[in-house]
């Protein structure tokens, strides 16, 4: 399972909770906390928003996630 590492360390850096960041995208809270946890990953047009929302290439918001 890939959980996004750099999400959670970027929604916490803005002070946003997983209720406000999935406002922004358009998801539920649920799914943030599915995508933290690595029981779900994101679709690409997800990761396209994510990225755009906190100024970041898909490259830099994975990173963390596949360099472990």
């Amino acid at each position: 399972m890939y959980n996004l590492t750099n999400l959670k360390t970027k929604r916490l850096a803005w002070n946003l909770t997983q209720k406000q960041l999935a406002e922004i995208i358009g998801v539920s809270e649920s799914v943030i906390s599915r995508w933290e946890n690595g029981s779900r990953f994101p679709r690409f047009n997800m990761l396209v928003k994510i990225a755009e929302h906190f100024n970041l290439t898909i490259e830099q918001l994975l990173n963390d996630t596949y360099r472990r």
